[in-house]
């Protein structure tokens, strides 16, 4: 029988972040509902990112999960990332102009604020 893998959900479920403190994060009008769906999309895909990146509860010894404030900020940063770039992955983007701006990503630190959180594979609570 081929072994199944868990799949981790506490952060897409217990995450503090959602669409009101998202477009508060991003200075984006509450009252524009334009692009809502696409906001809902990339929250559900940072959460999704940092679930499968920690592969952890979250829970304590009585069962109680608890999201550190610090995957909720990297699943706002990813979001940012994605919305002002539009593609977060880009290596270098160079403008000969005033005020341009030279992107470069550390692929060695995406995850920085998550690392902290992540099981051990093949260790404690699964």
């Amino acid at each position: 029988e081929q072994e199944v893998m868990p799949v981790y959900t506490a952060i897409q479920d217990n995450s503090s972040i959602n669409l009101l403190n998202t477009k508060k994060f991003l200075r984006v009008d509450e009252t524009d509902t334009y692009l809502d769906d696409i906001l809902k999309l990339m929250i559900l895909a940072a959460k999704l990112a940092a679930d499968n990146y920690c592969q952890a509860t979250f829970a304590d010894t009585l069962g109680n999960v608890s999201i550190p404030a610090e995957v909720d900020l990297w699943i706002l940063q990813m979001v940012s990332l994605n919305w002002e770039r539009k593609s977060p992955f880009l290596v270098a983007s160079e403008y000969k102009d005033l005020g341009s701006v030279d992107w470069e990503y550390n692929y060695d630190d995406y995850f920085h604020l998550l690392k902290a959180w992540r099981r051990e594979v093949g260790f404690g609570p699964f």
